[in-house]
């Protein structure tokens, strides 16, 4: 079930303030040991970067190890995966 449409205001509000929570919570938590996160990212968007550094000193200040991995995939792959619909291209 969807309350708001993929991009609207409304999904990327309660999308950050999800995730926020999350890593809020995770980064003070005693008993994780680890945490996979995938999220997209535009090279070259400093916003993005600004994100990146902003987990990254998140989980180190609580003494995480932090690991940043680039997944790759060829482009012929890449364009047939966004033409899934459950892949919405914004």
């Amino acid at each position: 079930m969807s309350f708001f449409p993929f991009g609207s205001p409304e999904f990327g509000a309660l999308n950050g303030g999800i995730r926020q929570l999350m890593f809020q919570t995770v980064a003070e938590s005693e008993q994780l040991k680890g945490l996979i996160f995938t999220l997209v990212c535009a090279f070259d968007r400093q916003e993005d970067w600004d994100n990146v550094a902003d987990l990254k000193a998140r989980f180190q200040e609580k003494g995480w190890e932090f690991c940043l991995v680039e997944l790759f995939a060829p482009l012929e792959v890449r364009v047939e995966r966004n033409e899934d619909p459950p892949r919405p291209v914004s």
